[in-house]
């Protein structure tokens, strides 16, 4: 994003990309439905990655599941057919990050956190998907850093 890519819709990235000789893309489900429609078709996307030599490698997990519970379960509206979408492109593999601090009791956060994983991991499973999750824990993050992103530590080691 900070050499402009950021601004480029899903298949100026797959351009840039192949450009580049990258194999495959990191993406949201949003902008290859984008560009799925604007080709005709999920069909003519797989034939537009493949002419590029650039696999979808992973798409980000669009469900917000840091927030309260109504907001996490008013994104779980549709997920289903969004990694129905990913898996019919060729992407099982849906990845997010996890904050190294939380404004709830480390207890409260990993048995909320635990419990929306697993079923964010059932609704992906039922497409043969999988869930992967990145640690972020700079200290600037961490409980008592300049940035803390909460009172409370998470997982960050």
């Amino acid at each position: 994003a900070g050499l402009g890519a950021g601004a480029l819709d899903f298949l100026g990235f797959v351009d840039l990309a192949a450009r580049h000789g990258f194999d495959g893309v990191d993406f949201g489900i949003g902008g290859a439905r984008q560009a799925a429609d604007a080709l005709g078709g999920i069909d003519a996307l797989k034939a537009r990655l493949a002419e590029k030599g650039v696999a979808p490698a992973t798409f980000g997990l669009d469900v917000e599941w840091r927030r309260d519970r109504e907001t996490f379960e008013a994104g779980l509206d549709g997920f289903a057919q969004r990694v129905a979408f990913a898996a019919a492109l060729g992407c099982t593999r849906c990845c997010t990050w996890m904050p190294p601090a939380s404004d709830r009791g480390t207890d409260l956060w990993m048995e909320e956190t635990s419990a929306r994983f697993r079923t964010l991991a059932r609704i992906l499973a039922e497409h043969g998907g999988r869930l992967g999750l990145e640690f972020v824990g700079p200290h600037h993050l961490r409980v008592g850093g300049a940035n803390a992103m909460g009172a409370h530590p998470t997982v960050w080691d």
